[in-house]
């Protein structure tokens, strides 16, 4: 059985929701393109890295209809 905090892990990862798409100039309402998700990747920020890679991670779990 998974503990509380392992089931969790998502909500806790995400610290300031909306960060990567202030540091991208994305505004809100719209979706972050591929070729500025990239450029976030390949940053010389490191919190911009980490939020730009934990990004394509969660892209991963969204439900494509």
């Amino acid at each position: 059985m998974a503990e509380s905090s392992e089931s969790n892990w998502i909500e806790h990862a995400i610290k300031r929701p909306g960060a990567l798409r202030e540091k991208t100039h994305t505004p809100s309402g719209k979706d972050i393109s591929e070729k500025r998700l990239h450029a976030a990747e390949k940053s010389k920020n490191g919190s911009e890295r980490k939020e730009a890679h934990l990004a394509e991670e969660l892209e991963q779990f969204r439900h494509k209809k």
